[in-house]
């Protein structure tokens, strides 16, 4: 009877935490969402390409600055958990973030060693300054990210997800309140400061890291471990941007502008996939650590999955619908990304087959994870060169984009087998 009791408070509290986690997490996005389309307001198209050109710098910093440090922790951690190696675990997040914290330090200063010195009739001094805040943006989101995985690793979904909400949040208020002014410098000044203090508050809080340590040869062995994981990611990075900056060179920042803007819905898509892979990637690889098997996960996803492309596809009539009479009504001036927003709501619900992911990290198989995201990169290339050189129109490279995020999905599931 006894056992029965504890069985029913266990399953109770973790439909709490889970029932947070979800709630933050749905108000993080919508925040996201919502965050996007009133600095695409603000700025306009050009400004907003400009905003866009910022992302697109920070992002690929965020994996040059981590060098597979991230992704081999957020595996070991939960991993060693799994195995019931608490203290070792913890040692994992001492050294992870010593090491972290001083490899983005040192490439931090190359970065701006470089930037500073390319001459500036080559970069333009706006966009100068706008790499000099793309690197710090990139420096402090690395040590942002890598916090909040900490967080997650060690149980507190639910504290994950409202600092993300908390991020969102703020970043949204002062971006709006200094965009007035500064326009895109506003806006990036906006999430410097707010990733900056939700850092400083975690590295203070020993709840979350007791102690920071580093050492040249734990962070090698870092690397060497995630390294083919980052090394995914930034392949699955650059075939996604790959459309838009050949658009952006070949119709010029206009088009730019509009394409960003189109990929809004996308960013739902991520932010979406993010939530649940951030819940779901450290308990399969806890399982795994306990009991060396994945199936039964696998076989969750296809379903969700599955449910998942019945709702979007049930639900496609009424996006279109919403963004006919809404979006043209308060977005006149975003014309051509409101035609390819409809095309690239697909792509969104392709990418969120990217939780499979999860189980081929659980299974260490970086090289198949690699694998697909590089065939991936070189067909988006070879499209968009295509299209580049045909002067093709901006709803082709929309087509692009979701073709290359279904054949994504279809190549990782196989992986799986």
């Amino acid at each position: 009877m006894t056992s029965l009791r504890i069985n029913f408070k266990s399953i109770i509290s973790i439909t709490k935490q889970f029932s947070k986690y979800l709630a933050y997490s749905l108000l993080a996005t919508i925040i996201s969402f919502i965050k996007l389309l009133i600095f695409a307001k603000l700025l306009g198209p050009t400004l907003f390409a400009n905003f866009s050109f910022f992302e697109i710098i920070a992002a690929y910093g965020l994996y040059v600055g981590t060098l597979g440090i991230f992704d081999s922790a957020s595996r070991l951690i939960p991993f060693y958990l799994g195995k019931q190696k608490t203290v070792y675990s913890r040692i994992i997040v001492s050294f992870s973030i010593g090491g972290q914290i001083m490899l983005s330090a040192a490439i931090f200063v190359i970065y701006l060693a470089v930037v500073f010195m390319l001459p500036s009739s080559l970069l333009g001094t706006n966009s100068k300054f706008i790499f000099f805040l793309a690197g710090v943006y990139a420096f402090f989101s690395n040590m942002f990210n890598m916090c909040l995985m900490i967080v997650i690793v060690q149980g507190n979904k639910s504290k994950y997800a409202l600092y993300l909400l908390i991020k969102n949040s703020f970043s949204l208020i002062f971006g709006y309140l200094l965009a007035d002014q500064l326009k895109v410098a506003g806006v990036i000044t906006a999430e410097i400061i707010v990733s900056l203090s939700i850092v400083i508050y975690i590295l203070s809080n020993r709840a979350f890291i007791q102690r920071i340590r580093f050492s040249i040869k734990q962070t090698k062995k870092f690397i060497i471990n995630g390294f083919p994981f980052m090394l995914n990611s930034l392949l699955q990075n650059l075939s996604r941007n790959s459309e838009r900056l050949i658009i952006g060179f070949s119709l010029g920042m206009q088009a730019f502008g509009q394409f960003s803007f189109a990929t809004v819905i996308f960013t739902i898509g991520v932010a979406i996939q993010n939530v649940i892979s951030q819940y779901l990637n450290p308990i399969i690889c806890f399982d795994y650590g306990k009991s060396h098997s994945v199936s039964k996960w696998l076989v969750n996803i296809d379903k969700v999955f599955l449910i998942w492309i019945l709702f979007s596809l049930l639900t496609y009539p009424l996006f279109s619908f919403i963004v006919d009479k809404i979006g043209v009504r308060y977005y006149s001036q975003f014309s051509i990304g409101l035609s390819l927003i409809k095309i690239l709501y697909f792509g969104a619900i392709f990418h969120l087959g990217n939780v499979y992911q999860g189980v081929l990290i659980a299974l260490n198989k970086s090289i198949l994870l690699t694998s697909q995201a590089g065939i991936i990169l070189v067909l988006s290339i070879i499209l968009c060169l295509v299209g580049f050189f045909s002067k093709a129109s901006p709803e082709y490279y929309a087509f692009v984009f979701v073709i290359n995020r279904l054949i994504g999905v279809i190549l990782i599931r196989a992986f799986c087998k």
